[in-house]
């Protein structure tokens, strides 16, 4: 492509009318497309552009039509380059007209303005952007300052983390360019402070970095004078100030630097820097009453912010709010997310905050997306009027959508906020409430937005939105194992099976055989759990000959043991066939399969010699210390009408008598009676149930876990397949454990559901995998009897990769994750924003969301990845598991671009990568350059070395042979499902990758917040 035009992505949907024509053009049309179409594409954007300006297009769509395949050589091409001409005719006249489109068009200075700010904004550069562009940043900011000065300060002012911004411009930019705005911010004094300034730092003794004490010298200046907003200056007093985080870095160096520098001036007969370092002096030494009373305000902020958003009582900040959100955006911040995760808090602050001061925190957590959800708050069909009912107050139902809001912000969105994701979170949360379903919903939503997309560029995007949301949710429908029904009926059949091994449930072998079969293809991680609870003692088993024939039986053995043997990788055909020889020769084929079954259950090997001898006469009973249930007495006919089920429903709620098993038959069909028939009454009954354990209790202890699915499911939980299946891998695990976890078995199935419950009543009906699995695991690691929570954390650990099977190896490895964050330090408390331990806190202010793929130039560098840890600890960077401190990470990110092209002052937006491997969030500032002693350039080639040497297809290649090669490699960083995707660029000689006697698909370190997966080859 030519270098003046960049495309984010092109994509061609062709159709055909028979699959044979399809996969007979496809690697045909794969190269048609590359050499042709986007030949024709390039033209058409020569034609188009200017010299001096810059078209930015979001997207283009166009329809080609239908084409005879004979013919679509000529025809396609002619086509695409008429459709796109008048396409671009078109959007250039959307642009006369006004912005209503979201096309841009920029002039050539604008464009490098904007790169500029996204940049130092960001700490990376647009996906559009190259490396001449980075490598241009510096004259950029020249340029900027020297023809638009007051817009660069207004920049400035209104960024949403100025002190990110600030802390970038100098660390990254030359010291003269920084100055230059000193001069700009300070223009009187501007001679006077940077004489000042480089006073103070040429005085800077070897036990302070100059670096470091430059930046934040030079940053809180800035940071200074930006709040000053031009008003009269006190120099002595703006340097005092600025010298505070200095002191607090270094206090006695400090003290003795700042004195013999008074010393030297005042020999020399500086009387002015003399008054001003003896100001400084007397001013920035820590004053203990002064630190204790900052302290103090600090403290009083921060417990005010608390009570009023715990409590939903704007007066209780309201005298604060203005000074909060001006001086401590940072705290307020913080403050939501601590708090903002339980339920409550989100419903009584939406509710009881006024709207602006709503509109405030939204703006604060999510400047750029202010405006696109201000726009679907305010769609019609929030405030529809239900069917048969009065239409609700508009301001209430305006609070419920901003409580919707502040779900999405506080517990879904993640890293960055995602329009479809926000979009979709209200829709989910806006059906349940009003007892609708999200497709019924987002039909009329969609119906109310095609009569405004004409006009309307909002609604457009929000319909496009909502298609994009339609086609993901059709496509989820065609796949069998996603859909709610499938997994509904794996939940039934289980529950089918528990009846049949707990009590004399009279079921037919046929239905048995079926169930059996339904969950070894769809859901053997459930058959597994039978298998555990079976062999913990938590089920009871009497396998009579009413319950179980001999086919179904035989069907359970055969099922165990094919399970057994997926996750070890061994062939169990074997074993099955033995075992199949045998019942074959057995008198009594069916206590043949009850004494395999038996040895199964008790963990033994099975011995086929000796079972035949004896089962002629043997009780077909599994012995453990399992429930025994009486035979199901036959229930009595349930009540008609809905509010008789709903008073049998609460009134065994709020009994405190043990039910018989009729009254428990009767509440079972009253249950789905109401969840089939009455959605309003359930919702009544689960708001009473959520805030009443005792009631949560004796619900889950009586109900098959396919009903208590479905009360989740009228909680409006979203993912709540997902949420099941890991609490279900865990308990499974606990199950496997037995006492080694220190839980009851007999109570393990309860505690899973009533954790499940808190879970939801605590946070909303909001599954976040992370923490609902540091909820599940201190739930139950609270109620084990006595075991340390290291101790607890690996049992569990070692039985999760026990049960490891193909179908559930991924989820194994996300619980494995969160449980070793949960073993690596102190739980969570309540209301407490969970986070990884070892983090490396290199700026206390917020990090940027990332909006866009990261492309990068060094992706290569993860082939080291197995060699980092030691690495890092050889150099002394690290200490149990994490980073010393801010400087030693920083030095680890520009190690690692050492270990790339050998460079120690690579700029910033070359290091994301080598961020995300040291623990440091992209959008943090590093410092430009570090210096390396002679030891750690030895180790860091030696490093290099031995990944050759053990490479051996790699043969005599030099260590700049294998930097060119494979480690400078262009790549894309993507965050998607709370995880970085890396796609490294492709090269022929990528062949050695196969011999390569390591693996780099997935990293995660201890100090890593987030997992990196590769794909590469």
């Amino acid at each position: 492509m030519n270098s003046r035009h960049l495309i984010h992505s092109a994509e061609f949907h062709v159709g055909f009318d028979c699959q044979e024509t399809a996969f007979a053009l496809q690697a045909e049309l794969n190269g048609f497309v590359h050499q042709q179409m986007m030949k024709v594409v390039e033209e058409v954007f020569d034609a188009a552009a200017g010299r001096d300006a810059v078209l930015r297009i979001p997207a283009i769509e166009l329809d080609l039509g239908v084409v005879p395949h004979h013919d679509y050589r000529d025809e396609l091409p002619r086509r695409l380059r008429r459709k796109l001409e008048e396409a671009l005719a078109a959007l250039r006249q959307s642009v006369d007209d006004g912005p209503s489109t979201g096309v841009q068009a920029l002039d050539r200075r604008t464009g490098r303005r904007e790169l500029l700010e996204y940049y130092l904004v960001y700490g990376h550069l647009p996906w559009y952007a190259g490396p001449a562009d980075g490598e241009r940043l510096a004259q950029h900011l020249s340029d900027y300052l020297r023809t638009q000065a007051q817009a660069f300060k207004s920049f400035l002012q209104q960024a949403a983390q100025r002190e990110l911004v600030v802390d970038r411009l100098v660390t990254q930019f030359p010291t003269h360019t920084v100055y230059t705005l000193i001069e700009l911010l300070a223009p009187a004094q501007a001679g006077h402070i940077i004489q000042l300034v480089d006073t103070l730092l040429s005085a800077v003794g070897p036990d302070v970095s100059r670096h470091d004490a430059q930046r934040l010298l030079v940053g809180e200046l800035i940071m200074l004078l930006l709040g000053k907003g031009g008003r009269q200056l006190d120099v002595q007093q703006l340097l005092v100030q600025a010298l505070l985080p200095v002191w607090r870095r270094w206090p006695l160096q400090t003290s003795t630097w700042l004195e013999r520098l008074a010393r030297g001036r005042a020999a020399q007969g500086g009387a002015q820097l003399q008054a001003v370092l003896s100001r400084v002096l007397a001013e920035s030494a820590p004053q203990p009453n002064k630190v204790a009373a900052a302290d103090d305000v600090d403290r009083h902020a921060s417990s005010r912010l608390a009570d009023a958003i715990c409590a939903g009582d704007f007066s209780l900040i309201e005298a604060l709010w203005q000074t909060v959100l001006t001086d401590s955006a940072g705290l307020l911040e913080q403050v939501l997310n601590q708090h903002g995760r339980r339920a409550v808090v989100r419903k009584r602050l939406a509710h009881g905050f006024p709207e602006s001061a709503l509109q405030q925190i939204l703006v604060l957590m999510q400047p750029t997306e202010y405006g696109f959800v201000a726009t679907v708050l305010e769609q019609p069909v929030w405030f529809r009027q239900p069917r048969g009912e009065p239409a609700p107050p508009r301001r209430a139902v305006k609070r419920q959508l901003w409580e919707f809001t502040l779900t999405y912000l506080l517990v879904e969105r993640g890293s960055r906020f995602n329009k479809k994701s926000y979009l979709a979170s209200v829709l989910r949360q806006a059906a349940a409430a009003n007892n609708l379903s999200p497709d019924e919903l987002a039909a009329e939503f969609s119906a109310q937005l095609r009569g405004l997309a004409k006009s309307n560029a909002g609604a457009r995007q929000m319909l496009h939105l909502l298609t994009e949301l339609d086609t993901a949710a059709h496509a989820d429908a065609r796949d069998p194992g996603s859909t709610n029904e499938a997994w509904l009926a794996d939940y039934t059949h289980y529950d089918q099976l528990i009846r049949a091994l707990s009590r004399d449930d009279k079921q037919h072998g046929e239905a048995l055989n079926e169930a059996i079969d339904a969950l070894e293809r769809r859901a053997p991680q459930l058959l597994m759990r039978l298998l555990r609870e079976l062999q913990a003692g938590a089920v009871g088993s009497e396998l009579s000959s009413d319950a179980w024939s001999t086919s179904a039986l035989r069907s359970l053995v055969l099922a165990f043991v094919r399970l057994m043997h997926q996750g070890d990788g061994a062939n169990e055909s074997p074993l099955i066939e033995a075992l199949e020889s045998y019942a074959a020769r057995s008198p009594a084929r069916r206590p043949y399969y009850y004494q395999v079954l038996r040895q199964i259950v008790r963990g033994e090997l099975i011995d086929f010699e000796a079972i035949p001898a004896y089962t002629s006469g043997v009780s077909s009973q599994v012995e453990h210390a399992g429930l025994h249930a009486a035979p199901t007495p036959h229930a009595e006919s349930a009540p008609d009408r809905f509010e008789d089920q709903e008073q049998v429903v609460s009134t065994y709620l709020r009994s405190h008598k043990q039910p018989t098993q009729v009254e428990v038959d009767a509440l079972v069909q009253s249950c789905e009676y109401l969840l089939e028939r009455q959605p309003r009454a359930v919702r009544r009954l689960l708001n009473t149930l959520m805030s009443d354990a005792r009631m949560t209790e004796r619900l889950v202890r009586v109900l098959p876990e396919r009903l208590l699915i479905r009360w989740l499911g009228a909680a409006g939980v979203n993912d709540l397949s997902r949420l099941i299946r890991y609490a279900d891998i865990v308990t499974t695990a606990c199950y496997g454990s037995g006492m080694g976890v220190g839980v009851d078995s007999a109570r393990l199935a309860v505690l899973k559901w009533q954790a499940i419950f808190a879970y939801v009543a605590e946070f909303g009906p909001v599954f976040q995998q992370r923490y609902f699995v540091t909820h599940l695991v201190h739930y139950l690691m609270q109620r084990a009897a006595g075991n340390a929570p290291g101790e607890f954390v690996a049992a569990i650990s070692q039985q999760l990769l026990a049960d490891s099977l193909p179908s559930t190896r991924e989820m194994i490895r996300r619980t494995i994750q969160c449980l070793n964050d949960i073993d690596s330090g102190p739980a969570f408390t309540k209301g407490e924003n969970p986070r990884v331990i070892n983090e490396v806190d290199v700026s206390s202010a917020p990090e940027p969301p990332v909006l866009e793929d990261i492309y990068i130039y060094n992706a290569g560098v993860v082939l080291a990845a197995p060699y980092l840890p030691r690495v890092f600890d050889m150099l002394g960077l690290t200490k149990a598991s994490a980073f010393r401190d801010r400087h030693a990470a920083v030095r680890g990110v520009h190690m690692l671009q050492f270990l790339v092209n050998g460079n120690l002052a690579a700029p910033e937006y070359q290091l994301v990568l080598n961020k995300l491997l040291c623990g440091v969030k992209t959008g943090i500032p590093i410092e430009r350059e570090i210096t390396l002693a002679e030891r750690e350039t030895e180790q860091l080639l030696g490093l290099l070395q031995g990944m050759i040497q053990n490479w051996t297809a790699l043969g005599n290649t030099s260590v700049a042979g294998l930097r060119e090669a494979f480690l400078q490699r262009e790549g894309r960083l993507q965050l998607k499902d709370d995880a970085w995707h890396l796609l490294v660029e492709s090269k022929p000689y990528d062949m050695l990758l196969d011999q390569l006697p390591w693996s780099y698909s997935t990293i995660k370190y201890a100090w890593m917040e987030r997992v990196i997966y590769v794909d590469w080859r």
